[in-house]
């Protein structure tokens, strides 16, 4: 960083150093935009310190927060400042969304290129399945057989108990009171 002590012009904004985690200060020269310092933290006591060694600042862009305006105006009370473009157009951005929710229904309705006063009614209709595909599936209902014909049977209750699975389940069950 190259810090000029006879900047008249800065830009001020918070950034996030490790994804939310802890933040930092950027002041940037507002002429040729190179970042002139990186503070740690976002308090006014940090940039107070900073800016009592830059006394010729008469311009300041910054975001919306109080403790950059609070520390601007302690150490140079007649400093302008300045919402930087980034916030202005998110700021102009909220107050349109609210005037859009406030004066546009939640639904509008169109119908042959003309807006419905309410919803249109709903109609009914019973779909005919496609007997076409229909004709093309084929199941019986009857139970898988196995290669050698015999049914192949889905029940799981034919348990060797005597294999070494069950009785270490059965001593667990013991042990454990179960």
């Amino acid at each position: 960083f190259i810090d000029n002590p006879d900047v008249e012009e800065v830009g001020i904004d918070d950034v996030a150093i490790r994804k939310g985690q802890t933040y930092a200060t950027a002041v940037y020269d507002l002429k040729d935009h190179h970042l002139i310092a990186l503070l740690e933290g976002r308090d006014a006591e940090t940039l107070t310190g900073w800016l009592k060694n830059h006394q010729k600042i008469r311009l300041v862009a910054r975001d919306r927060a109080s403790a950059y305006a609070a520390a601007i105006n302690a150490v140079l009370p007649d400093c302008v400042q300045v919402a930087d473009r980034f916030h202005l157009l998110q700021n102009l951005l909220e107050y349109l969304k609210d005037i859009f929710k406030a004066e546009m229904p939640s639904a509008i309705y169109i119908k042959d290129g003309k807006i419905l006063e309410q919803a249109p009614e709903k109609i009914q209709r019973e779909k005919e399945p496609d007997k076409k595909y229909l004709s093309t599936l084929h199941y019986d209902n009857s139970p898988p057989v196995n290669p050698d014909g015999s049914e192949h049977s889905y029940d799981n209750k034919n348990h060797c108990l005597s294999r070494k699975q069950y009785k270490d389940q059965a001593e667990n069950r013991k042990k454990n009171g179960s």
